[in-house]
């Protein structure tokens, strides 16, 4: 049966005196404003979630609190009563309590995905909030830092193996610029209580990004030395107990441009053949050179130079890391693998005047599209290519009087499925035909392209056994795949199994919009909305407008509005994760 909808009054003044007791009783460190400090959505909400039981079985089962934000307010959902409270309050008032970082945990074979909370600085200290409702315990504060309110940048190191080993490096900045000569870095672990101070990183370095050895274990941090002594910039290796020394030198004379910051861009497998590189990619002023290092050994290695800067189109499925950019015009496909030391070309545009659209990584392929780069018409094509002899197998090719152009906010997969979107470009007196479409291919032999019209993909969930990469690469590994789909004079919420879509699928539920004059219909575009990528079910958070909704996967009609943001300043922020 359903959960039961309690008095939203009752609820209210309950929550209120639970809150006042809670937030202003016992508690490591300061305590945590829960008073009224400016304008700013409530976090109280009452709603009626549905029976669990459907057609789809999601890959998490990830059952504990849910955390937003909702302007100065951290917020949580308990999915077992369908009520969502206050857990903290910033008392500065104006803007969402920023940044946020989630406490992941497992990651391995033998510990699958989870969270068990999530870290964010409020009332100038650095606090972490557990997401077991049945603590029933307030925010604690980590280490001594007092200048939460100038912290930028969070970053997690995550262990996969023991919980009470993950750290966090995080940056400061007095003046909010985030500029490399403003910033002063720290690190610190999440089980520091308020009377460990943090350590402070040796001048001048920049964290890039965690290292884990080939356990899943974290063993210390990537920075760039971006201004040392000798006037010439420099990559190392800080080990976790070494932070506030110099670490080790694995390279200098990078020759990186200030302006064009280096970047952590991911880490592949960490248990595979002894994998837990690091791939990195360092702007000059002649193009981008990628560097690979292998913790254990702390060597860095060069893969070569592209020119341009670093590359933003990218996927891995763990074994190697898949990018494309734009070289001399041209778009080009490049693969970088743990079998191989050097950066290797594997396809291209063929075409002047082009750019990579997306890349996703399959079990046993690989499929990327590229775009004109005229804002008018010109030539897209999506390609799926095979992993080994990279035989390349045309999907989907428009001439150059094309207006459509491919894009996809989902780079991972579940076995051999792809999804990717089309959208046209707006033109004189409107584009004739669907202005998106929702595209899937399986892309075992032979492949099968299916569009769903006036749709669009939204975003995924990752299974219990996921890997939370750090740096710029989405989930490679998935199991939901979440839709919005044009249907009368509404967007419907559709959820389907990422690896068997054409047989396993739910209608979550629709949001009604204003009519649209049926000779626009064909033209109406799907409801954007917002969920983070590195998201677990079987209930998911999303964003739709100024207003926050949660769906459970397992059930149709599911989908329920939270909160809404009255003020319509995009003040409700979601937390990676939820």
């Amino acid at each position: 049966m359903a959960f039961p909808r309690c008095n939203a009054n009752i609820l209210r003044t309950c929550l209120a005196l639970l809150l006042t007791l809670l937030l202003t009783g016992c508690g490591s460190g300061d305590e945590l404003s829960d008073g009224n400090t400016g304008p700013s959505p409530s976090c109280l909400s009452s709603t009626s979630l549905p029976v669990e039981g459907g057609s789809l079985v999601p890959g998490s089962n990830y059952q504990l609190l849910r955390f937003f934000v909702a302007g100065n307010n951290l917020c949580a959902l308990n999915t077992d009563t369908g009520q969502s409270f206050q857990v903290a309050q910033d008392q500065a008032a104006g803007s969402p309590i920023a940044p946020r970082l989630t406490a992941y945990t497992g990651g391995i074979t033998s510990k699958p995905l989870s969270i068990d909370g999530v870290i964010f600085p409020a009332n100038d200290r650095l606090w972490f909030a557990s997401n077991n409702p049945g603590l029933n315990r307030a925010p604690e504060q980590i280490s001594s830092e007092s200048n939460g309110r100038q912290i930028d940048r969070l970053i997690l190191g995550q262990d996969r193996v023991i919980n009470s080993n993950r750290h966090i490096a995080y940056r400061r900045s007095p003046s909010g610029s985030g500029s490399a000569a403003d910033s002063l870095w720290f690190g610190i672990r999440i089980t520091d209580n308020a009377n460990v101070p943090p350590v402070q990183f040796a001048s001048q370095h920049r964290v890039l990004g965690p290292v884990n050895n080939n356990t899943g274990s974290f063993s210390g941090w990537l920075v760039h030395a971006f201004a040392p002594a000798n006037g010439i910039d420099e990559l190392r290796f800080v080990p976790a107990n070494a932070v506030g020394q110099q670490g080790m030198l694995l390279q200098s004379g990078l020759g990186s441009l200030t302006s064009e910051p280096v970047r952590y861009l991911t880490q592949l497998d960490a248990q595979q053949r002894g994998g837990g590189e690091v791939l990195i990619a360092v702007p000059r002023s002649n193009g981008t050179r990628y560097f690979r290092f292998f913790p254990g050994t702390e060597v860095l290695e060069s893969l070569g130079d592209l020119q341009g800067p670093p590359a933003t189109v990218m996927a891995t499925d763990g074994a190697a890391l898949y990018l494309a950019q734009t070289v001399a015009g041209e778009a080009r496909f490049y693969e970088i693998s743990i079998d191989q030391n050097t950066l290797v070309e594997r396809d291209r545009a063929g075409q002047t005047n082009t750019q990579p659209g997306f890349i996703i990584a399959t079990d046993q392929h690989v499929v990327w599209g590229w775009n004109s780069t005229s804002t008018e018409t010109g030539p897209a094509q999506a390609i799926r290519l095979s992993k080994g002899d990279w035989s390349r197998l045309p999907l989907i090719t428009y001439g150059n009087n094309n207006r459509l152009r491919f894009s996809s906010p989902i780079r991972g997969s579940q076995n051999r499925w792809a999804f990717f979107n089309e959208t046209a470009l707006p033109g004189a007196n409107g584009t004739p035909g669907p202005v998106a479409n929702a595209i899937r291919v399986d892309t075992s032999n032979p492949a099968t392209v299916v569009r769903d019209e006036n749709a669009a993909w939204q975003g995924q969930s990752q299974p219990d056994n996921g890997v939370i990469r750090p740096g710029l690469v989405a989930p490679d590994r998935i199991s939901e795949v979440f839709q919005t789909r044009r249907h009368n004079n509404a967007h419907q919420l559709w959820v389907y199994d990422a690896g068997n879509p054409d047989q396993s699928r739910v209608l979550l539920g629709e949001i009604t919009v204003a009519p649209v004059p049926p000779e626009q219909e064909p033209m109406a575009t799907p409801l954007s909305i917002t969920l983070t990528e590195q998201g677990l079910g079987p209930y998911r958070l999303l964003q739709a407008r100024n207003q926050l909704w949660v769906a459970d996967t397992r059930s149709g009609n599911s989908l329920q509005a939270i909160i809404e943001d009255d003020t319509g300043s995009g003040l409700i922020r979601l937390f990676p994760g939820f």
